[in-house]
């Protein structure tokens, strides 16, 4: 991503964007209100700031998106996924982690809640520990090059897309109440909270 950084705090809400003020994220607007809903797609978010920032002259090769309800990830985490986009010469680097619960051990339920579904996965009955290793997303980074994201519209997964893999832990995705409580348990083991 080059000698340049320019961290872009993208937020809707005024108060936060004073408090992110206050620890240096560079906060140049506040984020149109439908981009702050439910439904609002990551990309969006991400394009409205590239645009932002190109109307003003300003363009960057590459970026790294950071989610907040990923609070348990490190800069060393961060400096580590870019070491492998650079050293990888990457479209893309994406942080994983180990998946739960074996792939082969889920299936959609039908609307009677039939479990008919899970047969073709679950015939062979093999032990969680005798099933190949799988990750899961954890929402924590993402990095691409810029001119590959838009020609993609969208985060994408290629052969130049690689993993950037993360433990458990430091993985938690907060989306419910319960990933709040988590997390806190993995803050405190690790000190960062008391």
């Amino acid at each position: 991503l080059g000698e340049s950084v320019t961290p872009c705090l993208s937020t809707d809400d005024g108060e936060l964007a004073e408090e992110g003020r206050k620890y240096g994220p560079f906060v140049p607007f506040i984020r149109p209100s439908e981009l702050a809903t439910d439904s609002a797609k990551s990309f969006d978010v991400v394009k409205h700031a590239i645009d932002w920032f190109s109307e003003r002259g300003e363009t960057f090769d590459g970026l790294i998106f950071l989610q907040p309800t990923s609070p348990l990830r490190t800069s060393e985490h961060v400096r580590a996924a870019l070491a492998c986009f650079e050293t990888l010469n990457a479209d893309g680097v994406v942080s994983v982690c180990p998946a739960e619960h074996p792939p082969e051990w889920t299936a959609r339920l039908s609307k009677s809640g039939s479990m008919e579904a899970f047969g073709a996965n679950l015939r062979a009955q093999k032990r969680s520990q005798d099933f190949e290793k799988a990750f899961r997303l954890n929402g924590a980074i993402y990095i691409y090059r810029i001119d590959r994201l838009i020609e993609q519209q969208g985060f994408f997964y290629s052969d130049r897309t690689y993993a950037y893999e993360m433990d458990q832990p430091s993985s938690v995705d907060i989306d419910t109440y319960d990933d709040y409580l988590l997390a806190r348990f993995w803050a405190e083991r690790a000190g960062a909270i008391q």
